[in-house]
């Protein structure tokens, strides 16, 4: 565990050494969740802001029990969409005694003209163990560092009530404080309403069932 955290470290300072620029990213930064072999995941959240809303629309696919592609296009007011292209690898599964560890990549192709640009991240995520949490109640954290869009550190928690609700509270060097609830509607569908840097998001998210690994938490 010792040589986990090290090599955590280790890479930390060597994203630290090579980010720079700031831009625009997505909701919530990355958690640390990939979805199973061949499962898919569609999502559409608006954001209510000063100049109107901003619309993401987000599709992610499940290439292995570690590996993920996904899309996310950003339609901002007056703008023409930008969609990113996004990898994702996972180590290990989060569990009460060790941590996984996630490595990821946004925009592949690099759109600087765009407004976004390719940025790596590292996000470690870890069950929080505690005699003082009720039958059916888990506390998840996870950290992290990004380069470029997503700038620098980023830390959050998840506490979650049975398989149905959970809220998720989030530090990060752009927008300061999220918090977002999100309640599962059945098998498939999720709904989610918060605030991001202090505007009202909603959304709603739709999981297939395919290839769901057994211990795997649905997201």
């Amino acid at each position: 565990m010792k040589r986990y955290w090290l090599v955590c470290s280790g890479f930390g300072w060597l994203l630290l050494m090579g980010s720079g620029g700031q831009a625009d990213r997505g909701i919530l930064a990355p958690r640390g969740q990939i979805l199973g072999p061949q499962q898919l995941a569609v999502e559409f959240e608006n954001q209510e802001t000063e100049a109107g809303a901003v619309r993401y629309y987000m599709a992610e696919f499940g290439l292995s029990d570690s590996l993920e592609i996904a899309t996310l296009t950003r339609q901002r007011p007056g703008e023409d969409p930008v969609t990113m292209i996004n990898l994702q690898y996972r180590h290990g599964v989060v569990t009460p005694l060790a941590p996984s560890l996630c490595l990821g990549l946004w925009d592949v192709q690099d759109q600087e003209k765009q407004g976004v640009e390719r940025s790596f991240y590292l996000v470690t995520e870890k069950m929080v163990e505690s005699a003082n949490l009720p039958p059916g109640h888990r506390l998840i954290e996870y950290f992290g560092y990004g380069t470029k869009m997503l700038n620098g550190f980023f830390s959050g928690l998840i506490y979650q009530i049975g398989d149905t609700l959970e809220v998720v509270i989030e530090d990060n060097p752009l927008t300061n404080f999220t918090l977002q609830g999100r309640y599962r509607l059945g098998e498939h569908f999720q709904l989610r309403a918060g605030l991001f840097d202090g505007d009202f998001t909603f959304g709603v998210r739709f999981t297939t069932g395919l290839g769901r690994t057994k211990g795997r938490r649905r997201r």
